[in-house]
């Protein structure tokens, strides 16, 4: 499982990953085994929308994601298997967008319920889905904005509120973030509940004397975000590379398999962490890479920009001992695709993401095979 999410885009309907700015340039010595190549599949859109975008896939290979108009005024979470692309419908609004699917095929996400807050705005909520249920509320209690991020077999779900990340077990919600006055959120789950994501950190503080103010001085914290893994009830910073006092160098964890191998990015660079904690830059050039998903194989796929001729997003995938390979280079030449963004691979090597295709953004879904 993986998250495209990466905070300030995942509401948007134009989801390219950050203006990523990186060559494709992956650490890693060559194997005998090749790397495989890909057919695509275009996922299409839902009637009256004419763009697409993908958020996960499953084991089965069913993909979910959402519909978009072209102006973004709105759009509409859907599933896709064998073919068919179905729209799951909402919460009683106009709008959804469905975030991630188990391998039961149960999908979570968000959806307008149709309501509003005192301020006018549209209220967002959390939602699971499957076939014999349909769409259901999973926070209706609530008057704020929520939203599902992810979920595993165990049906243990991830959930946004504000500026705060939750975990529903059980049918239990507990709130995974330490301080309530800083921003923390969670992008992915494991089978053993394992939840990665970021949390806002101290660096250190800022003092600043007031002298028309009776002489006071005023000090505040200086914080970034830092990947951060929750275990065991613990809240594991994950840390970043380069320097870690610059309170512009993020880091966030945004996937995580089975084995506790995790990806996300820290200074603008694709990382991957063993299961120890470890960090592997990913990204050797310059800057902005961000790995999304991985899968039980430990291969991981993103976005990179390529830097000539002229800055370019592109859909890469990456496995252990091996360099990176942009996907594009991994499909027919002449197919008329631009792959821009890879955001979750399965056990079966099948990739799913969102491209250009006669100008349009759709996504799309990999199929690997021997050449």
């Amino acid at each position: 499982m993986s998250k495209i999410n990466l905070k300030s885009i995942k509401l948007t309907t134009n989801v390219l990953l950050g203006g990523v700015s990186a060559t494709l340039m992956i650490l890693g010595s060559v194997e005998s085994a090749p790397v495989p190549y890909y057919s695509i599949v275009d996922l299409g859109t839902l009637p009256g929308y004419d763009a697409s975008i993908s958020t996960g896939i499953n084991k089965l290979g069913q993909v979910v994601g959402y519909s978009a108009k072209g102006d973004g005024s709105s759009f509409r979470a859907f599933l896709w298997e064998n073919g068919v692309i179905k729209d799951i419908g909402t919460l009683g609004g106009d709008g959804s967008v469905a975030w991630d699917v188990n391998n039961s095929g149960k999908v979570v996400g968000g959806a307008h319920t149709g309501k509003q807050d005192p301020n006018g705005n549209g209220i967002f909520h959390a939602f699971a889905w499957n076939k014999k249920t349909g769409m259901i509320d999973i926070t209706p209690s609530t008057e704020d904005s929520t939203r599902a991020e992810a979920i595993n077999d165990a049906n243990q779900i991830i959930i946004s509120q504000g500026n705060q990340a939750f975990v529903i077990k059980n049918g239990v919600k507990s709130n995974l973030c330490s301080d309530s006055s800083r921003e923390c959120f969670a992008y992915d789950i494991n089978n053993f509940g394992l939840i990665v994501g970021y949390s806002e950190v101290a660096l250190r503080q800022k003092c600043d004397f007031y002298p028309e103010y009776n002489n006071t001085t005023i000090c505040s914290d200086i914080t970034a975000r830092r990947a951060h893994l929750w275990k065991n009830g613990n809240l594991i910073n994950l840390g970043t590379i380069g320097d870690a006092t610059d309170e512009s160098n993020w880091s966030q964890a945004v996937a995580i398999n089975n084995l506790g191998e995790i990806v996300g990015e820290a200074n603008r660079k694709c990382v991957f962490w063993d299961k120890d904690g470890n960090i592997v830059e990913l990204g050797a050039s310059s800057s902005d890479c961000v790995a999304t998903g991985i899968n039980n194989k430990g291969w991981v796929v993103g976005t990179v920009e390529t830097n000539t001729p002229n800055p370019e997003a592109r859909a890469f995938l990456w496995c252990k001992n091996k360099r990176g390979k942009d996907l594009n280079n991994l499909i027919r030449p002449n197919s008329g695709w631009t792959l821009t963004s890879a955001i979750d691979i399965n056990d079966a090597g099948q990739i799913t993401g969102y491209g250009k295709i006669n100008g349009k953004d759709h996504a799309f879904l990999l199929i690997p095979h021997r050449s």
